[in-house]
């Protein structure tokens, strides 16, 4: 008898288990990245789209020109974005700041990747954005899997995804 109720309490422990790590059960709607299109500064006529389906991960950054802890971030998710190129899409969006100033920003720090503005922080309120840098983590589904507020620590966790 003994056995049997060992067996059967693994049984149940194993069930508990396989339910917070999300096995056979469907995507959480209220997890779909909000989708937008931005003009992107740092390559002429561009448009990043963000959410929806897409071929990659997506780290999507919400930045300002005045945060020091952004300009850090933004070193990181450059170099980043030149070693996960093949794997990740990066995308960055300044909020609340003029294009002039988030131009002259990204050329005296090297950036590459796409970055745009929303001046009005519309996009960043949608998203549920209250500090920055805020980052969240878009896989090819379009669904938000991650968010923090270091990136070292988010692609600690994206590697893992990725199987790297």
């Amino acid at each position: 008898m003994r056995k049997i109720l060992r067996y059967v309490g693994l049984l149940c422990l194993g069930m508990a288990l396989m339910i917070p790590l999300g096995m056979g059960r469907e995507k959480d709607p209220s997890l779909k990245a909000p989708q937008f299109n931005l003009q992107c500064l740092t390559s002429q006529g561009s448009v990043c789209t963000i959410g929806g389906k897409s071929d990659k991960f997506t780290v999507l950054l919400f930045w300002t020109t005045w945060c020091p802890h952004c300009r850090t971030a933004m070193r990181e998710m450059e170099a980043y974005s030149k070693e996960y190129s093949d794997k990740v899409r990066f995308c960055a969006v300044a909020l609340g700041d003029p294009p002039s100033a988030v131009k002259a920003y990204i050329k005296a720090l090297g950036i590459t990747f796409p970055v745009g503005v929303d001046p009005k922080g519309t996009i960043g309120s949608v998203y549920g954005v209250m500090g920055v840098p805020t980052i969240f983590v878009i896989d090819p589904d379009g669904y938000v899997v991650d968010y923090g507020y270091s990136l070292p620590r988010i692609m600690y966790k994206l590697k893992r995804m990725l199987g790297s």
